[in-house]
């Protein structure tokens, strides 16, 4: 087994079916899907069950109780089963190329860690040009693939803290000797990330047991902040000082004074940098966006 996709379902709605086939129609046929139901209302459970029943290399578990992100997710490392692991969410879709050009760069460089791209989408409306220049384009947990081997032998997994995604990825990097590469833009097939108003991240807040432990939660909370700054610090500085210098080069009163060639050739850069010609402006809209 070559990739094992994991992820939590809790209430995705109708763009669990959109997840699902992106995962099953990948050219990299020889994965599995790890559905983890956290106690779903919303008619999920029988959606991918039916899935389940339609292709063998879904494994579907479901849990009697709402666990939250970190419970869920862990039994899915717990059942996997692949060389190479990618942890998703169960709202989002993937390019159908994505697991065979990550899996690939990963073994020919024997990677711990491969660093892919994402693509927000904002559900309901999309705020195009600027999200595609600042930040549109990153590398989320999403958007990574983790040697399961490495995760296994290091004991990493979940944990129940803030920023779930950045402590994995962290953990990782840190482990002596890890092999940790990004793939080249011009190379890379994207996820996409939908951002709308029940990403799990939410969920952290909401969690019976937190509320319970009002003094206790605050205290742990900020424990969890002052430990990821002090492991993003470097990181946000530098994305902070291009955004700043890519802002002001990007200034009106600098573009106005540039000749209608330099401009063209401005937006030519662009639209290679920020694969424009790829997804149009319509298809970044996630319920037109077609799977390609």
């Amino acid at each position: 087994m070559k990739v094992s996709v994991i992820t939590g379902t809790y209430n995705p709605g109708h763009l669990v079916h959109k997840f699902i086939e992106s995962v099953l129609k990948q050219t990299l046929t020889d994965l599995e899907l790890i559905i983890i139901d956290d106690y779903s209302t919303d008619g999920t459970r029988e959606v991918i069950q039916e899935y389940a029943k339609k292709d063998n290399r879904i494994k579907v578990i479901l849990n009697e109780k709402n666990l939250g992100i970190s419970d869920t997710y862990n039994k899915g490392l717990a059942l996997a089963q692949g060389e190479y692991v990618s942890l998703v969410d169960s709202d989002d879709f993937l390019d159908l190329d994505f697991y065979e050009k990550m899996y690939n760069f990963s073994v020919k460089n024997n990677l711990d860690l491969c660093l892919g791209y994402s693509i927000t989408h904002f559900y309901g409306s999309v705020d195009y040009l600027p999200a595609y220049i600042f930040g549109n384009v990153n590398d989320g947990l999403w958007a990574q693939l983790f040697k399961r081997k490495t995760l296994v032998d290091n004991k990493i997994g979940y944990k129940n803290v803030l920023f779930e995604d950045v402590q994995i990825t962290n953990d990782v990097k840190q482990i002596p000797g890890a092999r940790v590469m990004k793939m080249d833009l011009e190379e890379a097939s994207f996820y996409h990330y939908i951002r709308h108003n029940h990403n799990t991240s939410s969920r952290y807040y909401t969690d019976e047991d937190k509320i319970d432990k009002p003094v206790e939660t605050l205290v742990e909370i900020s424990t969890d902040i002052l430990e990821m700054e002090r492991r993003i610090r470097s990181d946000l500085a530098t994305m902070e000082a291009l955004n700043l210098r890519f802002m002001r080069l990007m200034d009106k009163d600098i573009l106005k004074n540039l000749s209608t060639k330099s401009l063209d050739e401005l937006r030519s850069i662009l639209k290679e940098k920020t694969l424009l010609d790829k997804y149009s402006e319509e298809n970044l809209n996630v319920d037109n966006f077609k799977l390609i």
